[in-house]
Order: C-alpha cells, then sequence, then structure tokens
C-alpha cells in the first residue's frame, strides 16, 4: 500500500511537470543550452535521481528511534497501512474480550506513572549477552544469589510494580530491596501472605529457577486476568513453569478452574542437567530423580499447586498428535504462549494440531523468545496486519506480547510465508522495516511520556537487533527456504 501511495504521487507529479514543459515549449522558453549548461543539469539530474532512489529503496538499519506523540503515531499508521485500525476504536469495539480488558490494566498497571516501565524492566535483570539479555539462572546460597559476579536485582520493583514497589518502600522505609519482597503485593492479589517473596519460591519455600521470566512475570499476570469466561489458556514449552505460575496467578482470580493447559517434553538429560545446577535441592528432596530418570513434570506440578491447583501439564513432543483443542473439549484458546517455537519449521509442526482460527479475534498472544529467535519474519512478513504488539521486555529480554485484531488461520500464514521467503525483495524488506518502527514508537509512547534517554537506548537496541534479522542478508532466509 505505501509502495503503491508513493507511486501515485510521483506520477502525479511527473504529470504536473509534463505539462508545464509543454506550454514553456510552445512559449518558446525553451533555448539553446550551452555545454556548461548541460553539464549542471546532467550533475543535478543525477542527484535528484540518487535522492528518488535512496528515499524509495534504501533501508536505513541505523535510523534512530525519536520520541512522538501516541496520536501522531497511530495517524501515522492509519496514512500508511490501512489495514491496521485505530487501537482506541477497536478496544471500544471489542470491549469484552480478554485483549481489551488486558490492554486496560497494563495501563492501570504498567503505564500509570509514564518514564517507569524502563526502569521497572531494567530491575528484573542482569545484563550478560550482546543483546543485554536478562540472564536468570543462577545457584541459591543462603541469601546470596550468584552468577559470576553477585546479582544487582529488585525483584520487588520488578514483580510487584512501580506502585506497589513505591508503597511497600513507603511503608518500610529502613528495608533492604532484597527485604521489600516480602512486603510488596502483587497486583490484583489483595493478601498480606502472599507476596513477591512467595511468587518465587515453591511451597517448600525453596527458590524457582528460571530463564529470565521475571520482567514478564506482571505482564502475563494481567494477561491471564483477563481470560473471563472467554476460553483457556495454552502454554508451549514452560520448562520449569515460572511462566506458568504467572499465568497461574492471573487466571485464579478469574474464578475459572480446569482452564490451564501446558505442554512440553518435561524430560532429557540437558534439562536434568540445567535442574540439577539452578535447583541443587532438588535431587535431595526427590532421590529418584536422576540421569536416567530426568522426568520433572512433578516440579512443574509443585510450582502450580498454590496458585492454580486445576492446571494440566502434558509431557511429551509438541506436536500435532498431543497439542491438540481435544484437551480443553475444543474451548477456544485466550491465550497463547510460546516458548518452544524457535523457527518456521517450529511454528508448522508445533500448531498445527490446533483448530483454525488458530486464534480468535480478542485473544492475547505471547512470543517468550520474540527477539532471540526467527519468530519477528515470521510477524513482520506475515502476522503484522493480525496482531498489535502491546508489551515488550525492551532489550533487557525477548518476551513481546500481543493482541489479536482479527482471526488467525494457519493456512493463510502458510500460504504467505511460501510466497515471502520464495520471493523476497527490496520492498518486502522495506515495509517490514517500516512497520517496525512503527511498533517501536507505539511501545515507546506507551511506556513514556517525554524523550528519555534510557527508553530511547532500549528502543534502539531492539531495533538494531531486529533490523538485522530483518535484513536481506540475514541467515533467517535461507533458513526459512
Amino acid at each position: 500500500i505505501i509502495m503503491i501511495s508513493d507511486d501515485r504521487e510521483r506520477q502525479k507529479m511527473m504529470s504536473k511537470k509534463g505539462r508545464r514543459a509543454t506550454s514553456n515549449e510552445k512559449g518558446g522558453h525553451v533555448g539553446k543550452c550551452s555545454p556548461l549548461k548541460i553539464v549542471i543539469c546532467a550533475i543535478a539530474a543525477l542527484v535528484g535521481f540518487m535522492t528518488w532512489l535512496n528515499a524509495t529503496f534504501d533501508v536505513n538499519l541505523n535510523e534512530r528511534i525519536k520520541p512522538v506523540k501516541i496520536s501522531s503515531v497511530r495517524r501515522s499508521e492509519e496514512k500508511e497501512n490501512r489495514l491496521r485500525p485505530d487501537l482506541d476504536k477497536w478496544l471500544q469495539m471489542n470491549s469484552n474480550t480478554p485483549a481489551s480488558r488486558f490492554v486496560k490494566l497494563l495501563r492501570v498497571h504498567l503505564h500509570a506513572q509514564h518514564d517507569s516501565e524502563a526502569s521497572r524492566i531494567k530491575s528484573c535483570c542482569n545484563r550478560v549477552t550482546s543483546l543485554n539479555r536478562c540472564a536468570d539462572i543462577f545457584v541459591k546460597l543462603g541469601d546470596t544469589e550468584t552468577k559470576g559476579a553477585v546479582a544487582t536485582k529488585n525483584r520487588a520493583w520488578c514483580l510487584g510494580g512501580t506502585q506497589n514497589y513505591l508503597h511497600a518502600q513507603k511503608l518500610h522505609q529502613d528495608a533492604a530491596s532484597d527485604e521489600l519482597q516480602i512486603y510488596t503485593r502483587i497486583p490484583l492479589i489483595d493478601r498480606d501472605n502472599f507476596t513477591v517473596w512467595n511468587l518465587h519460591r515453591y511451597e517448600n519455600k525453596e527458590w524457582i529457577s528460571n530463564l529470565g521470566t521475571d520482567a514478564v512475570c506482571l505482564p502475563l499476570i494481567l494477561a491471564a486476568a483477563s481470560i473471563q469466561d472467554f476460553g483457556v489458556v495454552v502454554e508451549l514449552g514452560p520448562f520449569l513453569g515460572f511462566s506458568s505460575r504467572c499465568l497461574g496467578i492471573g487466571l485464579n482470580t478469574t474464578g475459572q478452574s480446569h482452564s490451564f493447559f501446558a505442554f512440553d517434553t518435561f524430560d532429557g538429560t540437558a534439562n536434568y542437567n540445567s535442574i540439577a545446577h539452578s535447583s541443587p535441592w532438588v535431587k535431595q528432596y526427590n532421590q529418584s530423580f536422576t540421569p536416567q530418570n530426568s522426568n520433572f513434570i512433578w516440579l512443574w506440578d509443585m510450582v502450580m499447586k498454590d496458585v492454580y491447583p486445576t492446571a494440566r501439564a502434558n509431557a511429551g513432543w509438541i506436536n500435532a498428535a498431543n497439542v491438540n483443542a481435544q484437551h480443553w473439549n475444543n474451548r477456544p484458546i485466550a491465550f497463547l504462549g510460546i516458548d518452544s517455537i524457535k523457527d518456521w519449521s517450529d511454528w508448522k509442526s508445533q500448531l498445527e494440531g490446533l483448530p483454525n482460527p488458530l486464534l480468535s479475534k480478542g485473544a492475547i498472544f505471547a512470543a517468550m523468545d520474540f527477539i532471540l529467535t526467527d519468530q519477528p519474519l515470521i510477524y513482520y512478513g506475515c502476522l503484522r496486519s493480525f496482531l498489535q504488539p502491546v508489551y515488550s521486555s525492551l532489550c533487557a529480554a525477548e518476551h513481546w506480547i500481543f493482541i489479536v485484531l482479527q482471526d488467525i488461520y494457519q493456512a493463510d500464514i502458510q500460504t504467505c510465508m511460501s510466497e515471502l521467503v520464495s520471493f523476497p525483495s527490496t520492498e518486502s524488506i522495506n515495509t517490514m522495516m517500516q512497520h517496525l518502527q512503527q511498533d517501536l514508537l507505539f511501545l515507546r509512547n506507551l511506556n513514556s511520556s517525554k524523550e528519555d534517554d534510557t527508553m530511547s537506548a532500549e528502543m534502539n537496541c531492539v531495533q538494531d537487533a531486529l533490523a538485522k534479522k530483518l535484513s536481506i542478508t540475514s541467515p533467517i532466509w535461507s533458513r526459512f527456504k
């Protein structure tokens, strides 16, 4: 649409120039050109042509994000891509959906205090890789958490949110950040005996390890709390289940039971080694847990027992034979979370057993490995007209959460992907890059009300990482083919 619009504008301009040139010729104003004039005209024409060529086809991977008012972003999206509705209007028209309720909860608990979300996310993380990814595998030794150097995290702020953290800090001014976990409430949970401290612990008070899910836990709680008589929560690849625990806490607030279904192998030598390293207490707690008997579905059950006891875990390969709607009696999927899908092959094999539409309008979709995998090409290549990102862990971690704007059918996505990877073009890359910038502008203005160096740095980091993945030179294209 953007390219067609640009072509029409250029045609109009050329048409006007042609009419002027014709009238000039009739009026006798075109005289003979001297050699010097010819050279000057040729240089001017070349400069003009190169400027047009650059504006039309160049993909500038280093262009920086600047703060733009949210209304301006929306007007820009409507002008450049008419498939994208105004979000507020869409939310009003679909107010009784999980997607609409989720955005409202995000505005109350994450975006009520502008400019705080980047700081909240940073409080969740150890910055340890080139992507500044939030890594959270560590060994618990007494009260000290170690991973190389001592971690400097503030989980009271990270998991409780800015408002709850500041409230606890005001009431307990002498408490250190670690101690504030005991006093900091969890959004939507009005219980003094279940705070941030309990959120990260089993009933036996042992620590629940995870692969960097802290930053997205609070949004997952809000997402699951938005379900309300719509359907079920389905999670693919939860590992030990900290993300499942966050979803279970939110789902428990709805009063719905038997609405959570998780799928994983819950087995394997690599998983055993990871658990034995991060949670050494496990081998003493369950002495039958060995490299030869590495099934750990019982650990996932422990994670869910005190927050959502009717949750059901299913062990086995994540494929059509094991992941299908019969598990939940063909109820619609209100929330789909994927942590096991890394590329297009995984997408096809792991989701092919799910019904059509895969996700209905008003559902919520969470990509737990978005930045670190091939998922950006699937989204920007074929899914963007169906989804709107409303949460990102920025550059601290890899999580993105979307709301579903219209029904998603697997066959449509497969056809689109087949065409996209068969005939990649500069135009398609350009369009994807423009959409990436629009999304980042939108997310930036959800999280910040003014120009902020911290938020700008986070957005630039995300843009650089995703731009490399979308580039025509990215190895993703060959993998997809």
